[in-house]
């Protein structure tokens, strides 16, 4: 086997397109190319042929994990789902996984600072259900314990709920205020207080 012809790729410019005895193999950025030192002309073993493909497989995987981070941050444990929906080889998903975190693009603790600061401001919630969701995106306990500081975050949820809910006429009794905020996973004696 011998790479007969490396050209820009047809469907993605910024790749180029690998052809092995005159039939596509796959695509590859330049970079890559380069680094491997993959050139016209080289001659290719079975193993070399195969991690060539498998090269190329982490590639176009890479480069779909890129655009599903730049919807918003991930934690490990969502990208790793991510990838075995797609049907990823779990050796492809831990390089990927790796060279994200060499990268510094994927990393649990700015995920879960971000993920409390946007549950605080944008959809305020008591410490219990961000526990609760963060334990639902992979988040271990040892980061969740450094950074959840319950008896704040409930203080500034309560308070942002409260404000909210006030203008909302069936929520200026009281009693269902009180229910409704319950509901959400704060403490009874936490909204006395607030309410005052």
């Amino acid at each position: 086997m011998t790479i007969t012809k490396i050209t820009v790729s047809s469907t993605k410019p910024t790749l180029m397109a690998i052809y092995v005895d005159d039939l596509f193999l796959t695509n590859l950025p330049r970079q890559v190319i380069e680094k491997n030192n993959i050139r016209v002309s080289q001659k290719l073993s079975s193993d070399d042929f195969k991690s060539l493909e498998q090269l190329g497989l982490e590639e176009q995987y890479y480069d779909k994990v890129l655009k599903y981070l730049m919807i918003r941050l991930r934690s490990s444990f969502e990208v790793v789902s991510y990838l075995e929906k797609k049907a990823v080889p779990s050796d492809i998903i831990n390089k990927i996984i790796n060279r994200l975190i060499e990268e510094n693009l994927l990393d649990d603790f700015k995920f879960t600072q971000a993920f409390i600061n946007d549950r605080i401001k944008l959809k305020p919630s008591s410490s219990l259900k961000i526990i609760y969701e963060l334990k639902a995106k992979g988040i271990g306990s040892d980061i969740i314990n450094d950074l959840v500081n319950r008896s704040e975050i409930d203080d500034k949820a309560l308070t942002v709920l409260i404000i909210k809910k006030r203008k909302i006429p069936r929520y200026l009794d009281d009693k269902k205020l009180i229910s409704y905020l319950m509901a959400q996973g704060f403490s009874y004696s936490n909204i006395l207080e607030h309410l005052k």
